[in-house]
């Protein structure tokens, strides 16, 4: 969880001779998803007075403003009178926010100080051979190697290792993927695996499962 910064840790509006003024106070949390797409909650205190001191008895609602450059905002949300909202469906990256106020004639304060929040990169993909098992003994000319990886690999690859040289074959699926291996020889052999995301950041294969191959037994 990131928690977003403002200069002075509130978000200020001014006022002048024909705008709504407002002092507002706000934090800022990211829940991180498990995919690309983010959300985060901003949540402030609805102010009741104006910056005079007088009384604000016309306070309508609240304004977020974001973006991915600061002082630009392509984006805006009427969020109505409330004082938390989350928005959804930020990919990964830097954003900037800002709320504004408006009263019942619809008259919108400035921006308040700028709130920067940087979601945090998906978590890496990874795999893992479920079937053999570490120590199986293998006795057939063929054998169907079985394993998992988590959700955003794009492909999953099974590493054979023989006197100490890995070669790496295709797997069938992802998040559950097979791969039909055929032993070249009798002996003992290393089986892992490693998945690959749609960025192309490949997992660093694990220590993998070790396992005999002997055909000529029952």
């Amino acid at each position: 969880m990131l928690i977003g910064s403002s200069k002075d840790g509130r978000l200020n509006f001014l006022r002048n001779a024909t705008a709504l003024s407002c002092l507002v106070f706000i934090s800022l949390f990211l829940f991180a998803g498990t995919s690309h797409a983010e959300q985060v909650t901003l949540s402030w205190d609805a102010p009741t007075t104006y910056t005079d001191g007088t009384p604000m008895t016309d306070l309508t609602g609240f304004k977020i403003y974001y973006g991915t450059s600061s002082g630009s905002y392509s984006n805006v949300t009427d969020v109505g009178n409330v004082t938390s909202y989350t928005v959804a469906n930020l990919s990964t990256g830097t954003y900037y926010f800002a709320v504004t106020a408006y009263d019942t004639a619809g008259v919108e304060s400035a921006y308040s100080n700028e709130v920067v929040l940087t979601p945090p990169p998906p978590a890496p993909v990874s795999s893992a051979v479920t079937d053999p098992v570490n120590g199986a003994m293998i006795n057939t000319a063929s054998y169907t190697i079985r394993g998992t990886a988590t959700t955003g690999a794009s492909k999953v690859e099974v590493g054979i290792t023989a006197s100490g040289a890995t070669v790496w074959y295709p797997a069938t699926g992802t998040t559950s993927w097979s791969y039909s291996w055929s032993p070249a020889s009798d002996g003992t052999y290393t089986v892992t695996s490693k998945a690959t995301d749609a960025s192309g950041s490949v997992e660093v294969p694990g220590p993998g499962v070790s396992v005999t191959v002997d055909r000529g037994k029952p």
